[in-house]
């Protein structure tokens, strides 16, 4: 029995040997024949080992690699596919002009996607408040500064959700715009998204709430400037926070649309005043405040105002209580803002009328050092701008407004930023 084990390992270490071998040879011979200049199992023919000497072949023309500026070969790629980017992308070594790789080009969308949306405000109740903030641009009214808390110029009672209107006709009188596609480093669709979420907000089932996304979808993709590159030189401007694009189920009792999930707007730059984290195609815009300068003298002079305001109360509040949210330490900081001899509150619950004058909110924040700022309807509020351009420092307390969202309007980085428990400093004081 051992013997007939040995026997059997014998005869398999013999193989393998053999085998070995066998595999050691071709390696040695293709070896051999890669030095010689030789391709082995070539059926046509054998690549000439001498470099200086023209490659033949029976397709292609001989090439002279000692001649050092040669032309391409005249063969089947004399004349290459010219691509439609092409022409943008060589506008960037015009240096004669100053647009290369600039360039913008503005779709003409059918207005059912912008101008019709705003303009049935004046036909729906629920839109009514919304029609006087679309004038002017969509700045809305001036500002009348009788209390002496704006400037003279350049003040507007602009609504937080109407950066859509805004951008739209400011890129309008952009110096790059061009009706020739074919230059266009980026195009921008200039589809009301927020509006159209904002006119179905409640009452419309998702099949009415989703049928315009649908629609754009459907034109843009029958165009030939999207089909280049498949969307991803498109870019859209939203006036809400991201989520409100991103419904997840198809029940009518859930928020918002679904255009951020369909597979088209996926490919977008998507430009919103609170973007996700979690997608990489959503940039975080500023929320519009009430300040729209023309000329940056407006702005110096608004600057040096604001560093020479004397401010008499530490903090202050401008906001009313949540009491459904278990979450939300707004009441908390309401109880501190009256109980404080530093503290100011601008009560919202009560009267909302006082939140909404521009004059109330920026005289508050003039004369605080620090303006607290808690979630609002989502992470991030426009109260947070308004407190920045009246020249109080904001404090946040969720994680979810990160000044890193907002690197095209804020150059913040972490050094320029403090963080504190201050839920637990304002429990101290009190104590």
């Amino acid at each position: 029995m051992c013997n007939n084990r040995f026997v059997f390992r014998k005869s398999n270490i013999c193989v393998i040997v053999l085998v070995s071998a066998f595999l050691w040879l071709c390696l040695l011979h293709f070896n051999i024949g890669v030095f010689e200049g030789k391709i082995l199992w070539n059926n046509s023919q054998q690549i000439n080992s001498n470099l200086n000497e023209p490659i033949v072949t029976e397709n292609v023309p001989a090439i002279n690699l000692e001649k050092e500026d040669f032309e391409p070969a005249a063969s089947q790629y004399e004349n290459p596919k010219f691509f439609p980017f092409m022409k943008a992308m060589r506008t960037v070594d015009n240096n004669s002009d100053p647009c290369g790789g600039r360039y913008v080009y503005v779709y003409d969308l059918p207005s059912r996607f912008n101008e019709d949306i705003v303009k049935e405000c004046e036909r729906n109740q629920k839109w009514l408040a919304m029609c006087k903030f679309t004038m002017n641009g969509g700045f809305g009214p001036p500002l009348k500064n009788t209390e002496g808390v704006f400037s003279d110029h350049g003040w507007y009672a602009t609504d937080q959700f109407n950066v859509e209107v805004i951008f739209y006709n400011r890129i309008k009188r952009y110096e790059c715009l061009t009706n020739d596609s074919s230059m266009a480093a980026a195009f921008y669709v200039p589809f009301y998204l927020g509006f159209d979420f904002a006119r179905y907000i409640t009452g419309f089932n998702t099949s009415i709430r989703d049928a315009s996304s649908f629609e754009l979808v459907e034109w843009l993709q029958n165009r030939d400037e999207w089909k280049i590159m498949n969307g991803k030189d498109h870019f859209l401007v939203a006036s809400r926070p991201t989520w409100d694009f991103r419904r997840k189920t198809d029940e009518d009792n859930d928020w918002g649309n679904k255009f951020l999930f369909l597979p088209a707007a996926r490919n977008m730059s998507i430009l919103l005043i609170e973007s996700s984290p979690y997608h990489s195609n959503d940039f975080a815009i500023p929320y519009p405040t009430y300040f729209h300068p023309s000329k940056d003298s407006e702005v110096f002079d608004w600057q040096d105002r604001m560093r020479k305001t004397e401010r008499k109360w530490l903090f202050s509040f401008a906001g009313a209580p949540r009491p459904g949210d278990p979450n939300s330490i707004r009441s908390l900081l309401i109880d501190q803002c009256n109980n404080s001899r530093v503290g100011r509150l601008l009560e919202c619950g009560s009267d909302e009328r006082k939140c909404h004058s521009p004059s109330n909110v920026m005289k508050m924040f003039q004369s605080s050092d620090f303006c607290l700022q808690p979630e609002g309807d989502s992470s991030t509020r426009r109260s947070a701008f308004d407190s920045i351009l009246a020249g109080c420092i904001p404090v946040f307390f969720h994680p979810g407004f990160d000044a890193a969202r907002y690197l095209w309007g804020c150059n913040v980085s972490a050094r320029d930023t403090a963080s504190l428990d201050l839920v637990d400093w304002l429990q101290e004081r009190d104590e």
